[in-house]
Formats: C-alpha cells, sequence, structure tokens
C-alpha cells in the first residue's frame, strides 16, 4: 500500500535530493523512500551512514597538506609509506600494513591521511575503455 502525501522541503534539501535521486537513477518518490528507509534504520543501528556527496574538512586539509609536503618527502622518504594528521607528518614505514596497524591503534575514529611517496604527489591514473567492432 502507497501513501501520497505532500512534503515541503528547503531548496538545498531538495537539490541534494535531487542529485541523490539522478546519481542512482531514480524518481524523486524512489529516491525520497530510500533515504527515509536508510534514516530509519541507521536509528536502530549502531553504524554510521555517511553522507558521500557533502566534502570531508579533514580529508581535504590532509591531502592539501600531503601535496604541499610531497616534494620534501620525495627527497626523503621515496617509496616509503606515510602518514598524515592535522598538517603533519606523524609516521611513516616501508611497510603500509605495520603503518596501517600503529594509525588505526593510535587514532582508530580519525582521518590519518595514508599514502606511498611516489613520483607525484596525486598519481594520475589513465584508464583504457575497451573498443567495440561491429560487423
Amino acid at each position: 500500500m502507497v501513501k501520497q502525501i505532500t512534503v515541503h522541503l528547503p531548496d538545498s534539501l531538495y537539490q541534494r535530493t535531487r542529485q541523490f535521486a539522478e546519481r542512482h537513477q531514480q524518481g524523486m518518490d524512489d529516491a525520497i523512500s530510500a533515504l527515509i528507509e536508510d534514516g530509519l534504520a541507521a536509528q536502530n543501528s549502531t553504524e554510521e551512514i555517511l553522507d558521500w556527496t557533502q566534502p570531508d574538512p579533514a580529508v581535504d586539509r590532509e591531502m592539501e597538506a600531503y601535496i604541499a609536503m610531497h616534494p620534501t618527502l620525495k627527497q626523503k622518504y621515496f617509496g616509503k609509506h606515510v602518514a598524515i594528521y592535522h598538517g603533519e607528518l606523524i609516521d611513516m614505514d616501508d611497510d603500509m600494513a605495520a603503518l596501517f596497524a600503529r594509525i588505526d591503534a593510535k587514532y582508530p575514529d580519525e582521518f590519518v591521511w595514508l599514502t606511498q611517496v611516489g613520483p607525484e604527489a596525486i598519481e594520475t591514473i589513465a584508464v583504457r575503455s575497451p573498443r567495440l567492432l561491429r560487423n
């Protein structure tokens, strides 16, 4: 059974909901239903639902710090794995698993930028698409 209702949404919330619907190739009715269902399920769960549509200031801060530090890190730690937290290098290791274990133990609920220092600060990845031929 379906109930028809009228809901008044602030423009910013409407726009975010419309973008969600487009990304998931859904109509607004289905998108709103899915969002409400997820929200209600989260109240009955200890899991946190993350809103990936909004930028995370911690991620942006650590990424910008890493990019700024990259020339120095490249000279000193090329090929090593580094951890950046609050804009500072806090740890490094040859083994990513060992570094991750230490960082996860020290900062379990915090975002820490972990990466291997390479030739570029942010590696450019080229993805080739297959070419399909018709006969």
